[in-house]
């Protein structure tokens, strides 16, 4: 369903926007801070006037939640049901009062009853704010427009209205984009007349408001706000990019204009906030622009931003936000063409050049720029591309320095020109800044197209060798080595990189090799700082030589830098071969204690303490790093252990920040100490990171055991309930509702979120379950989308209400997120158990032929069967459950004309077996044997494919059943 943006949300509106679109915004969620009251001010009426102090009364959330059943009254009058006693004349007040958890909002007003009549007020029209209505939405001019006279009571049924359309029309057309005037009119029984007037956008929205208020002039989008809190993302302003961006788009540019002195984010961001990008900016309260770079995004990540978002973020801000425009900004192209014609597609460059001067070619190229720098190391720079039978030259330069020409000959076909870069020094490379393409066949004329430019780097070698010579065999390093010097034995060597850093919990690290029997060393060092030299004899066999860590501290350890391995038998000759460099860690413990002695037994953890100080016991504990973060649901966090009979405290934190102690005593015997998580939002409880253990008996002694730590969380179920009582039996779920109110049944509902998508195939979804003899509606929809309503009675016994597809495409089907279950007899009350959801699919889908169904039979019909593509049009039939191990065969009963036809069993993507058969017109058994797949395939065959073969053929086939036939 399209939505329809109102400035003052009303109604059903309200609903729909909080219980469907809000669930489409992922990475935002809507949380309450406040509440607005409205439709109260101060009254006067006559002795025995009938007022309904309820009456036109809304109570809005700024999650567009509808609060008013949380509304009281508290008065000096004497109020029943919300009605005022006018008996007696006076003055009194009434306060209206809202609390909602930790928010409260109250109005109070005056009302004054008089011994007189009063008579002569003018009537009142409420509900005819502006508003946007979405292109192709269905709109009621008169829909939640109210009118109410002091005397008269409410004479809605008296308004009027005149329409002026945006080309002067003077009848309303929804389908007519535009500004449309409405002025209402009504009048009373004292011949008092009021008019409102109102202005209906109807058009295509960019964007989409939460809990802003948004206005549309021209192509400006004003965004109205107040009340910002510090989670400002409750409310934000949304444009959902309908298409793919193109992944050379490197910014979004907003033109915006906002309030002088506040702050804006302007985000752009992937399905479910997975990755984004985002500027925050301080409005000058003038119009401005601001980019938001898309380069730390990958291209697959830039084409899958699924919408930009505008946030106001400046705490208690008021006022209001402009957005003039949205621009995509492409990326500057890699290539420069001079003298010739470039055009992209997609990645390629496309050149068109003609006439090419045998004398002065080089005024005419195509340049692409150096950027980022090339590696030192690069080897060469590979150009792939495709170009005509002709002469052509690379030049790789220096502006104005050093430079090579590569003339190469075009083959036609996509080719690799290569230039090679051994010829510059390692200094030169990096300052290589241009790559130049040439055409130098005389008059050659045609099109060049330049797939891409690659830079060729080697691969890192773990070791390198200086003075001796090395090889590699496999992942072995092999060096030899001569004429040790026994004063300078250190000058030959080889040099073992440590990269990625050692871990600073690292114990060894060890070296296993093949040396002859001398001499050798091994050194580990911090460049130009600590080191550690181990010598070590060759054993003429495979040996580990250990370096141990114990030496250097957890800071030094991962500056370790460099392995050097030396031989220092004097005069020493022969072959080293190094198999591999191995980093030993010591395994992670779960808790680690500090003044406290620490053992592990199986998977406990046992410490010893002693003398606990009262003023400083914090001193000495246990701490548990919570890893990975707690789920934002978790319930408590339990504690499994064993501790003497003395005080403890264990503690759960936000470093920090946040935190809960609980106190309690050992038992001496195991025990179960809870910490509960409810005094946690649901943002702080995934902040979670550490849990401590204290001892809190002054000078106490003794051994703690913990056996476990256990995360408590509430099993996900498929269903929720909105102001219904939700309960589980089993696999059914069990819903109480009472008092359905004929205006707003749809505020309390229970809802099933579908997981995984449906089938694009599938018929239908069938609920089964048990209701009183009371009307009741299912919805399926996707959310802010297509959407299908069935109304059904409950029958007082178990039944199947099903939800037909048939109304949705192929393509919306997948996208169907939420079936909802709405209790809708006025007053109803009673007990809804839903005992299971099913996605209902066809035994038979028709590609290219037309399906039918009679019975149990599927009928196919087919025609102009094409001889080199009849595969194009078939029917499939999917096997499910899988068939059984020992199946001999699958047998297909059908009739089919006398024609050529074929059947194919396959696991997708594998293995298949072809059956080609003739119908004879009549019904018939076609058998597909098994005995060509092996007891594991079998399982694995997915689908049955029925083919027409003959060659234009046309007539129809029925297929009548499948079997699994099994051995006896």
């Amino acid at each position: 369903m399209k939505k329809l943006l109102t400035a003052l949300i009303l109604g059903l509106f309200v609903l729909t926007l909080s219980a469907c679109d809000l669930l489409n915004s992922p990475g935002i969620q809507n949380i309450l801070s406040d509440l607005t009251i409205s439709g109260v001010e101060d009254i006067e009426v006559a002795v025995g006037a009938e007022v309904d102090l309820l009456e036109g009364v809304t109570v809005l959330g700024d999650d567009e939640g509808n609060y008013l059943d949380d509304l009281t009254l508290d008065s000096t009058c004497t109020i029943t049901d919300g009605i005022l006693d006018t008996s007696t004349a006076g003055t009194c007040t009434v306060t209206y009062e809202v609390v909602v958890g930790d928010i409260t909002t109250f109005q109070t007003i005056t009302v004054t009853i008089t011994a007189d009549a009063i008579t002569d007020n003018d009537p009142v029209i409420t509900g005819a704010g502006d508003v946007l209505v979405e292109e192709g939405m269905t709109f009621d001019p008169l829909d939640s427009v109210v009118a109410a006279d002091v005397e008269d009571g409410d004479l809605t049924s008296s308004i009027t209205y005149t329409v002026t359309g945006p080309n002067g029309e003077t009848t309303f057309d929804d389908s007519v984009d535009g500004i449309w005037t409405f002025v209402y009119s009504v009048t009373d029984a004292d011949d008092n007349t009021v008019t409102v007037s109102r202005a209906v956008t109807i058009g295509e929205l960019l964007w989409v408001s939460y809990g802003y208020d948004m206005a549309l002039n021209g192509d400006a989008y004003t965004f109205t706000y107040s009340g910002v809190t510090a989670q400002f993302w409750n409310m934000n302003a949304q444009y959902p990019l309908a298409e793919a961006l193109d992944a050379s788009i490197s910014a979004v540019e907003f033109t915006f204009t906002g309030e002088l002195g506040q702050d804006y984010i302007f985000k752009a961001e992937g399905p479910g906030n997975a990755y984004s990008s985002e500027v925050s900016v301080t409005a000058t309260g003038e119009e401005e622009v601001v980019s938001v770079p898309l380069d730390t995004l990958t291209a697959e990540e830039i084409t899958g931003l699924e919408k930009l978002v505008l946030f106001a973020t400046t705490v208690d801000g008021a006022g209001s936000v402009t957005v003039h425009s949205v621009q995509f900004v492409m990326a500057e192209p890699a290539w420069v063409a001079y003298g010739w014609t470039m055009t992209q597609s997609g990645s390629d460059y496309v050149f068109e050049f003609s006439g090419t001067d045998a004398n002065q070619f080089w005024n005419n190229n195509a340049q692409f720029a150096i950027d980022p720098a090339l590696d030192a190391n690069a080897t060469s720079v590979d150009v792939t591309l495709t170009a005509p039978e002709q002469d052509f030259m690379l030049k790789i330069e220096i502006t104005g320095g050093a430079n090579l020409e590569v003339p190469f000959t075009g083959t036609g076909a996509e080719q690799v020109v290569s230039i090679p870069l051994d010829g510059f020094t390692a200094e030169q490379i990096p300052q290589l800044s241009l790559v130049v393409l040439f055409a130098t066949t005389v008059d050659g004329t045609g099109t060049v197209t330049v797939h891409g430019v690659d830079v060729v780097v080697p691969e890192p070698t773990a070791w390198n060798a200086y003075g001796w010579t090395m090889s590699q065999s496999g992942d072995d390093f092999v060096f030899e080595f001569s004429g040790t010097d026994a004063n300078q034995f250190w000058n030959n060597n080889a040099q073992y990189t440590i990269d990625p850093a050692l871990d600073a919990n690292a114990t060894s690290v060890d070296v296993t090799l093949t040396a002859p029997v001398q001499d050798f060393m091994l050194k580990i060092e911090i460049t130009g700082g600590a080191n550690l030299e181990v010598p070590f004899t060759g054993t003429g066999a495979e040996q580990v030589v250990s370096i141990p860590l114990d030496g250097f501290t957890a800071e030094q350890i991962p500056q370790l830098s460099l392995i050097v391995l030396f031989a220092t038998t004097v005069d020493g000759t022969g072959t080293i071969t190094v198999h591999s460099v191995d980093v030993v860690v010591a395994e992670p413990t779960d808790w680690v204690a500090y003044g406290w002695t620490m053992s592990q037994s199986g998977d406990d953890y046992v410490f010893e303490f002693s003398g606990t100080d009262a003023n400083q016991f914090w001193n000495n504990n246990a701490q548990f790093a919570i890893a990975p973060a707690l789920e934002a649901n978790a319930t408590s966090v339990e504690v499994t252990l064993t501790a003497p009979v003395q005080d403890f405290m264990l503690k759960i934190e936000i470093t920090g920040g946040a935190f809960l102690e609980v106190p309690f005593t050992g038992t001496g015997a195991e025990q179960v100490v809870s910490l509960p998580l409810d005094g946690f939002t649901a943002e702080q409880i995934p902040q979670l990171t550490l849990i401590v253990l204290f001892a809190t008996t002054v000078d106490g002694t003794g051994t703690v055991t913990v056996h476990s730590v256990d995360v408590v969380a509430p099993e996900p179920t498929t269903w929720n309930a909105y102001g219904w009582t939700m309960s589980q039996s089993g696999d059914d779920f069990v819903f109480e509702f009472s008092g359905t109110d004929a205006n707003q049944f749809w505020n309390n509902n229970a809802q099933y979120t579908i997981d995984p998508p449906i089938n694009a195939n599938a018929t239908s979804v069938d609920v089964t379950l048990t209701a009183p003899v009371q009307d009741f509606m299912l919805k399926i929809e996707i959310t802010g989308g297509a959407f299908l309503e069935v109304p059904f009675t409950g029958t007082g016994a178990e039944q199947v209400v099903s939800i037909p597809l048939d109304g949705f495409t192929a393509e919306q089907i997948p996208q169907l997120n939420l079936v909802v279950l709405f209790a809708t007899t006025v007053d109803g009350t009673g007990t809804v158990t839903v005992h299971s959801v099913d996605v209902i699919m066809p035994a038979w889908i028709a590609y290219g032929w037309t399906m039918t169904q009679s019975g149990d039979d599927y009928v196919f019909d087919f025609s102009g069967t094409d001889a080199n593509q009849f595969w194009n049009n078939n029917a499939q039939y999917p096997l499910m459950p899988a068939i059984d191990a020992t199946a001999t065969s699958v047998d297909v009963t059908l009739t089919a004309p006398v024609q050529d036809f074929m059947l194919k069993i396959e696991i997708t993507g594998g293995a298949f077996l072809e059956v080609p058969f003739t119908g004879t017109g009549a019904e018939q058994v076609v058998s597909i044997p098994l005995d060509g797949f092996t007891a594991e395939q079998i399982p694995q065959l997915t689908l049955i494919v029925l083919f027409a073969t003959t060659v234009d053929g046309t007539g129809t086939v029925t297929v009548h059943s499948v079997d699994v036939v099994l051995p006896s």
